[in-house]
């Protein structure tokens, strides 16, 4: 979730004593693999997520789920559509663009809010499964639970707007001095407290929603594995009871109603239980289906984030260290790992999500 200040990452030794005056740092280093990386999942996040937009937003009927995913398709595009392409003009343009302040705040949005929508999905999730006889939220509490998402993401994402700036640093490969455009704190926030209390808060958020998300999910899982291995929970169990003991007082207080009333029921209640076995069948199909394919959006998020933390961390415990421009290379597309999670999310629907198939082929058929 939290989006680094180096987007170019070079962790190389500044302060390497072979560069001295007489080493002019005057060819740029362009890191043409990164730029790539990011236009192939800029390219596929843009289509995808738009495609989303379309199905879940337009096509298919509302929902407080669909109202989720809707969310999380806006904030990928906007990642894919804004961030990424000023990202690409930062490591390949000649010229300085100016646009570190707007590349951090919008990926530190994005991510945040993210991150806390996952959370509230994990959230209904244990609600659904653990207590299903609890109502669901309605189409406009989910709405009001991504625009305080949203709000909160702003709140906490516009300092990086304040101390971030473009910063010209120099990278030395062998005998030979480049240099590059980082987007880095400013030179008068460099040597106060301000970055580690900024970053402190966002590893903070990301800890607390990647935590809540572990824990939640563990004790879905665990219910789910407690219905498999009894086959019905306490719960039902109980409710079968109370219902038996209805039907034991109802039989005392008249039988000559009752058996007119069940030779009526018995014409009719086959094929009513039929009917409604097969709909609450394919409902508990629904659901799953759309569990899974939700768990595996925030398993994909919580991941993408792994290479991007690790560097950070090797950075923060081993100290600065030489690269070679391959390495260089390779530093720069593991520290954006993050961004995997805007273009991912399009294909995990269209793999998941049977409904999200037919209506892009259908969309499609209707543009031929």
């Amino acid at each position: 979730m939290i989006p680094n200040f180096t987007e170019s990452f070079n962790i190389s030794d500044y302060d390497d004593p072979g560069m001295n005056a007489t080493n002019n740092v005057t060819e740029r280093f362009y890191n043409y693999p990164t730029a790539v990386y990011n236009t192939l999942l800029l390219s596929t996040g843009c289509i995808g997520n738009t495609l989303v937009l379309i199905v879940y937003g337009l096509r298919l009927k509302a929902s407080s789920f669909n109202t989720f995913i809707v969310f999380l398709a806006m904030m990928d595009l906007i990642c894919c559509a804004i961030e990424m392409p000023l990202d690409v003009l930062n490591m390949t343009y000649s010229e300085m663009i100016y646009g570190c302040k707007a590349i951090v705040s919008i990926a530190t949005t994005t991510a945040t809010a993210t991150g806390l929508t996952l959370v509230a999905i994990a959230a209904l999730r244990y609600r659904g499964i653990c207590h299903p006889l609890k109502p669901n939220i309605s189409i406009k509490q989910a709405r009001i639970i991504v625009f305080c998402s949203f709000i909160f993401a702003l709140c906490t994402s516009w300092p990086s707007a304040v101390i971030v700036t473009e910063q010209i640093e120099p990278l030395m490969f062998e005998d030979d001095v480049f240099y590059v455009v980082n987007c880095a704190p400013e030179n008068r926030f460099k040597d106060t407290l301000y970055p580690v209390i900024y970053n402190g808060i966002l590893f903070l958020i990301f800890i607390s929603a990647f935590s809540s998300i572990v824990i939640l999910y563990l004790i879905i899982a665990r219910s789910l594995w407690l219905r498999k291995k009894h086959g019905i929970s306490s719960h039902n169990k109980k409710q079968g009871s109370t219902g038996s003991n209805n039907i034991l007082l109802t039989s005392k207080s008249g039988s000559s109603n009752n058996d007119s009333v069940n030779s009526s029921k018995s014409e009719t209640s086959p094929n009513k239980t039929a009917h409604k076995s097969t709909e609450n069948k394919r409902q508990k199909l629904k659901g799953q289906g759309m569990f899974k394919m939700l768990f595996i959006v925030t398993l994909v998020f919580l991941l993408s984030y792994l290479p991007h933390l690790s560097l950070m961390v090797t950075e923060l415990v081993a100290g600065k260290f030489k690269l070679t421009k391959v390495t260089e290379s390779l530093v720069g597309i593991f520290i954006r790992s993050y961004l995997i999670n805007s273009a991912c999310n399009p294909i995990i629907y269209g793999c998941y999500s049977k409904k999200f198939r037919t209506e892009i082929m259908s969309l499609f058929k209707k543009t031929k």
